[in-house]
């Protein structure tokens, strides 16, 4: 993402339904290294938003990706390589943030958390961590390890 000014804010396009759209953009308020410069509520200006701005990180709701006909992690990526992508989501182990999670997005925050980690998960995405919680954690260790099975089979099936 390159090197940001100490005191410049970290740009956001905040993708999401209505309610969590104005609860995150509560939060946000109190933190001035942050700058919600767009809001969307659909893919297509969801991913136009993206491409334009460039912005630091897409905070994007699960439901709306989810409703998409292609993998909007994958597009927004596309668009935009540089930017990060936060999860939220009322379930924060589904197979479908796992698949987001793959395609690219950095973390997941349930709604459930938002007051307390939306801050600090948007600052550690922001620097090339990763957010997610344990169960999250272990769902990923299973899944590469179902993976490396799968592996280790087909390289025995084709020796």
């Amino acid at each position: 993402m390159g090197i940001r000014e100490k005191n410049t804010p970290r740009t956001i396009v905040l993708a999401a339904p209505e309610q969590i759209m104005d609860h995150c953009k509560a939060l946000l308020e109190t933190e001035p290294s942050f700058w919600v410069i767009t809001e969307t509520q659909d893919k297509e200006a969801t991913i136009e938003a993206v491409k334009r701005s460039q912005a630091n990180i897409l905070l994007l709701d699960v439901g709306m990706a989810q409703q998409t006909q292609f993998d909007l992690v994958s597009h927004a990526l596309k668009v935009s390589p540089a930017t990060r992508i936060l999860l939220l989501g009322a379930d924060d182990t589904s197979a479908e943030i796992l698949d987001a999670l793959a395609s690219g997005a950095r973390g997941v925050v349930q709604y459930a958390d938002l007051e307390r980690w939306l801050v600090k998960a948007l600052l550690k995405v922001d620097i090339g961590e990763a957010w997610v919680s344990r169960k999250m954690a272990f769902q990923i260790v299973n899944r590469i390890r179902h993976l490396s099975i799968c592996d280790h089979f087909l390289q025995r099936a084709g020796s």
